[in-house]
């Protein structure tokens, strides 16, 4: 008998989700932990002004300031090309 493994993925992929949507899954926001942990990244030389730039747990810092850096990002293909330039 010749097994098609395409399909065995599929039974395999629906029974594991079909059991996992019966379970209940509870969160616990009062348990998180709030103390910020340093040390375990290292970012090595501050670079020729001097400043260094550190990473903990919650957040970057610069020169020992707390720094929140604001990112962001565009992917072209959904933007009409006439307006890139905005």
């Amino acid at each position: 008998m010749k097994v098609n493994c395409k399909w065995v993925a599929i039974i395999i992929a629906s029974l594991l989700i079909s059991d996992l949507s019966a379970q209940s899954i509870a969160i616990d926001a009062r348990k998180v932990s709030t103390q910020v942990q340093s040390g375990h990244l290292k970012m090595g030389n501050p670079g020729p002004d001097g400043k260094k730039l550190e990473a903990n747990s919650g957040y970057l810092t610069l020169d020992g300031k707390p720094i929140l850096p604001v990112m962001g990002e565009i992917h072209y293909s959904r933007v009409e090309p006439d307006r890139w330039e905005e």
